[in-house]
């Protein structure tokens, strides 16, 4: 997906967008921001911690993010 600023800005719907790593907000509200992401991670389960972490990761680059043991 390729798309401006401009386009995106106007055709955003709600104030809290996921992004791969990203969270895009209309405006800075940090309480609002914070409580999105409780919310977020509080809805986020799985069979192991391998699919948490994937579900989680939606939000921000994870630091173990394509590792290989």
């Amino acid at each position: 997906m390729l798309c401006t600023p401009d386009w995106f800005s106007s055709n955003m719907e709600d104030d809290l967008t996921i992004g791969r790593h990203h969270v895009f907000v209309k405006q800075y509200d940090y309480p609002r921001l914070q409580a999105f992401v409780e919310a977020y991670c509080a809805e986020c389960s799985g069979t192991s911690w391998k699919e948490v972490a994937e579900k989680l990761s939606r939000l921000g680059k994870w630091e173990f993010e394509d590792y290989i043991s």
